[in-house]
């Protein structure tokens, strides 16, 4: 396979036009010279003073003049904001230990995807990229960007053993690879000390910030790197001619490199530091003597090809005297940004926005220091004819003060108007907050503001608040964190030509030749903006574990939906956010033998399992069977023996209604008798009775038939 810059980088080309010639070293020089000095000059004179300012008010400081006997105090808004952002800042990117995730378009570049993302993390965490990616981005917030410069290298280790008492004639079985750097004086034996030194090769990984003012670009540059438009770009400090020449450089080239004492780069230096410092220059060690260095990269077409190719340089001395100059495929340098100024190369960082509310801040709480000091402390108006002055100065508690005259002594009365003032106070402080989006909510939970307030509702606010502090953070990622380890990556990729052996995630090594890398990956950042919290975060991750646990449980250690490997990288996850980077002894990593084995051991623990749960369903059946049947036979017994005095007793209590039956039909017979006797004798007597009362009312008809024969025999004869 063959490695990716021959594909971008043809070794020949056809040439556009005949006209066209490769360029001597000289032009070369000059070229590169008058750019160097160009951007230099537009840096220091458009940038520099900008930067200088918002690190004194970084470091405390107002442009606000102070008066002698007034209060000299400075509100540090600019300190405080920027230290109130690092920390989500490091909450958001540094938490995790895979930092950026590499990804693949294709399904034969995955393995390639998750080599890289295992080596560049590995290369950050291992060579200081905590350290570089926090001061990038506090130089963003600060001094607009944040540079940060990938570099790898072949070193020499010098590894010292001193050896015991030999021989001289051991000396000469001594392998090539190791060179006898002292040898002792023989004894009277011939035999002496030595110390043996062997040249160990060793790689080195350079990832560090550099400081503002050692960066340069062009004027007209919105972005650098593959895809941007500078023209150039680079780095400049001083450094020590022996630092010199351990990058290559011969020491022939070096003469007349020196530096001048009016060099720029201090102006910035000292404003940082806060304290002056000496050039060490001395005569009798040439070597130790500083000389300025620029390092960085020229888009020009140097061959005379038609293309402008992107060509590192080295030039040492004020007057940029160049002793590399080469082709390559990428650039070193990565910017860092938390503000995004469309096509400007430098963005108006956070500290320049709250250096006018510092300002503000800073007079007007002067302002209610020197009221408050005068009320408490009032200035005196007296007669100096009639009162005496030395003792009129005497500040002491109950010191007596000698008058001539009473009432030639009197207090002038300040008003206190401090109080009528901190409301405005806090109104610069509400203005503050709405234009660095640092607010106390950003910072933590305020519990006056979150007073009465539900808890979908504080949550709300909260984010709210933490709206501007992730639009920086998205900006950081996008514009420093992904750049910085597609840097890594390229560098392994040109630089590194052998296999090497990386620890991966899982606590296995793994051998990586980056040289069959490309970089034509999708690249994240792997950052939680919104949903950041911890505990959040493990609590997701739990829920995402005991689904694993239930996969296993159904599908076996090694199966590749959700086996122990994936429950195994669920809970590093879990210690890692805990706190807890030692993982292996808690979860180690298992050989896929080793699972599969596990996983055949409890296939045979589960069919041992059901066969002998089938023989005890069984035997549990059969014991249940002859339960049942004891049961039914004692049942049986107990329904004869119940049913025979249930018959005892129906027989008995038969004969009893039986008697009962008896007595009572006697009785009621007897009863029925009498009752029949006086029934019929009542009748007889009813029956003469009416008798006796039909034949008298027969009787009295007669008599009254007689009785109207008469009257009507009357009537007719009269």
């Amino acid at each position: 396979m063959a490695a990716p810059q021959d594909k971008i980088f043809p070794a020949s080309r056809q040439k556009r036009s005949d006209e066209l010639e490769p360029l001597s070293f000289d032009v070369i020089e000059s070229i590169i010279r008058t750019e160097i000095e160009s951007a230099i000059d537009f840096t220091e004179t458009e940038i520099s003073q900008d930067r200088q300012l918002a690190e004194s008010y970084y470091q405390g400081k107002t442009r606000l003049p102070t008066v002698k006997g007034r209060s000299n105090v400075v509100v540090t808004k600019v300190r405080d904001v920027i230290k109130s952002i690092q920390p989500s800042m490091a909450r958001i990117f540094l938490q995790n230990r895979i930092v950026v995730e590499f990804e693949a378009d294709e399904v034969e570049d995955e393995q390639i995807a998750q080599e890289q993302t295992t080596y560049s993390n590995r290369v950050f965490w291992r060579y200081g990229g905590y350290k570089a990616a926090m001061e990038a981005i506090t130089d963003a917030l600060k001094s607009r960007v944040g540079v940060v410069r990938v570099d790898y290298e072949e070193v020499e280790v010098a590894s010292h053993q001193i050896k015991g008492v030999v021989s001289v004639a051991a000396l000469q079985g001594i392998s090539e690879d190791v060179e006898i750097t002292e040898v002792s004086e023989p004894d009277e034996d011939g035999m002496v000390e030595v110390v043996a030194t062997k040249i160990i090769m060793r790689p080195k990984w350079t990832v560090e910030c550099l400081p503002p003012e050692q960066f340069f670009v062009d004027d007209q540059a919105t972005e650098i790197g593959d895809n941007g438009d500078a023209r150039i770009w680079g780095m400049r400090r001083n450094m020590r001619l022996y630092d010199i020449v351990a990058m290559g450089v011969p020491l022939d080239d070096l003469e007349g490199a020196t530096m001048s004492n009016d060099s720029t780069l201090d102006f910035e230096r000292f404003n940082r530091l806060g304290y002056d410092f000496d050039m060490n220059n001395p005569a009798e060690d040439k070597l130790s003597s500083e000389a300025l260095v620029c390092e960085g990269y020229i888009r020009m077409d140097a061959d005379g090809d038609g293309y402008a190719e992107l060509r590192k340089f080295i030039t040492v001395g004020d007057n940029h005297k160049l002793v590399l100059e080469e082709v390559v495929n990428y650039s070193k340098f990565c910017i860092f940004r938390t503000e995004l100024y469309p096509h400007v190369f430098f963005p108006i960082s956070v500290a320049e926005d709250v250096i006018q509310d510092q300002d503000a801040m800073t007079a007007l709480l002067r302002s209610i220091i020197d009221n408050t000091a005068l009320v408490n402390n009032p200035r005196t108006e007296i007669n100096e004819n009639a009162v005496n002055v030395e003792d009129a100065k005497n500040n002491r508690i109950g010191a007596l003060i000698r008058v001539k005259q009473m009432g030639q002594i009197q207090e002038l009365v300040t008003p206190f108007v401090a109080g009528q003032t901190l409301p405005v106070l806090q109104t610069l402080n509400d203005l503050s907050e709405a234009r660095s989006g640092v607010t106390k909510l950003s910072q933590g939970v305020d519990a006056d503001a979150l007073q009465s307030t539900s808890r979908i509702a504080a949550n709300g606010i909260q984010q709210a608040a933490e709206g501007r502090v992730e639009m920086m953070a998205r900006n950081v990622a996008e514009c420093g964190m992904k750049q910085l380890f597609y840097i890594i990556v390229k560098t392994a990729m040109h630089e590194i030509r052998k296999e090497t052996n990386i620890k991966d995630e899982t606590g296995q090594f793994k051998k990586m030749n980056p040289a069959y890398w490309h970089d034509q990956l999708g690249i994240w950042a792997n950052v939680g903006l919104g949903n950041g919290r911890i505990d959040e975060k493990i609590m997701v991750l739990k829920e995402v574990a005991a689904q694993q646990q239930q996969a296993m449980m159904t599908l076996g250690l090694s199966n590749p939906v959700a086996g122990y490997e994936q429950y195994r990288v669920t809970m590093r996850d879990i210690l890692h956010l805990a706190g807890i980077r030692n993982t292996s002894k808690y979860f180690p990593q298992l050989p896929k033998e080793v699972l599969a084995q596990i996983d055949q051991q409890m296939q045979q623990m589960k069919q041992q399992e059901g066969n002998s749960g089938k023989e005890q369903a069984m035997a549990i059946v059969q014991a249940e069977q002859i339960k049942a049947q004891a049961k039914v036979q004692t049942d049986m017994a107990k329904l004869q023996q119940q049913g025979q005095i249930d018959t005892a007793k129906i027989r008995q209590k038969g004969e009893m209604d039986e008697v009962q039956l008896k007595t009572k039909l006697g009785f009621d017979y007897t009863k029925l008798a009498s009752e029949d006797d006086r029934e019929r004798d009542q009748s007889y007597i009813d029956y003469i009775l009416d008798a006796n009362k039909q034949q008298l009312n027969e009787n009295e008809r007669a008599a009254i038939r007689i009785e109207t024969n008469k009257d009507r025999t009357l009537k007719q004869g009269t």
